[in-house]
């Protein structure tokens, strides 16, 4: 590849791998994970964002069915469904590099808290209490683990919309949103918010009320955040874009690794800041 790279190219190659975000949750993860990961989309557990060999090959998911049996003379028999026992959730990966140790504390951390955090990965979404967390520390910036989450709640499951709590709703669309960014700071206040609205999900969303209050300032909280992060990447966009006017090209290796971040920076918080703003608004319009 040559040491310089028009504006134009750089641009479309952004844009021909998130030109599905428009799409929905399926589109914007498909094309977020293609640039970061070649294929596999990004995992998030609480505040922490698996990246590069961090993020699993696999992850197995579903359950089962609790059924009670009830068997009677002849044969017959009625079986009473229970609902559904999902499976817990479990995989491996490696973290690399100079923090990989600091990375790996920090998901245990997240289990010797024994808290319920949102669990987001492609097209799902759960609540989960780390169960198991063991790791290997084999050498300075090699350190694999496995992980199992125990389900607490599955908010994959699709429901008939007129049944739909608006605290539920709400805390689905914080849930998505965290699926679609890497950026720390999103991720944090994103964090924040689930925790906010989880914790208003038994009462509901009551005006006047101490949990709605907190779940919507961290809503608005999470809305400013990720806005401010996609404003500053598509300024550091733009400041590229302004050095190579004068030849149209982005030169050197530096530019251009400037300017793909931005796009990618820029791409997903735009794609977040779709489910955060709908989540402000559905907290505003659903609280009664």
């Amino acid at each position: 590849m040559s040491e310089s790279l028009s504006v134009v190219q750089a641009t479309n190659q952004i844009t021909g791998a998130t030109g599905t975000l428009n799409s929905g949750v399926s589109g914007a993860l498909s094309a977020v994970g293609a640039i970061l990961f070649g294929g596999g989309g990004p995992v998030v557990l609480g505040s922490v964002a698996f990246d590069g060999f961090e993020v699993p090959s696999t992850i197995g998911w579903g359950g089962a069915q609790r059924l009670t049996v009830h068997k009677y003379p002849g044969g017959a028999r009625t079986i009473d469904a229970m609902g559904p026992d999902d499976r817990d959730l479990s995989w491996s990966g490696i973290f690399l590099g100079f923090d990989a140790v600091s990375r790996a504390r920090a998901v245990d951390a997240i289990r010797i808290a024994g808290v319920a955090v949102p669990l987001v990965w492609a097209d799902f979404a759960y609540t989960v209490v780390v169960q198991t967390f063991e790791a290997d520390y084999r050498e300075q910036g090699h350190v694999p683990y496995r992980l199992s989450c125990v389900v607490l709640v599955n908010t994959t499951t699709q429901q008939d919309p007129a049944q739909v709590d608006p605290a539920q709703a709400v805390a689905s669309d914080v849930f998505s949103a965290l699926g679609l960014t890497t950026d720390s700071s999103t991720i944090s206040a994103l964090t924040s918010a689930a925790s906010a609205v989880s914790a208003a999900i038994p009462t509901g969303l009551i005006l006047g009320s101490s949990t709605y209050t907190a779940a919507n300032v961290s809503l608005r909280s999470a809305l400013s955040v990720c806005g401010s992060t996609q404003s500053a990447a598509d300024a550091v966009l733009l400041a590229q874009s302004v050095a190579a006017s004068g030849t149209g090209l982005i030169s050197g290796s530096g530019g251009l690794t400037l300017a793909l971040a931005a796009a990618q920076t820029s791409a997903q918080q735009v794609a977040a800041l779709g489910y955060i703003g709908r989540a402000v608004a559905n907290a505003t319009i659903g609280a009664s």
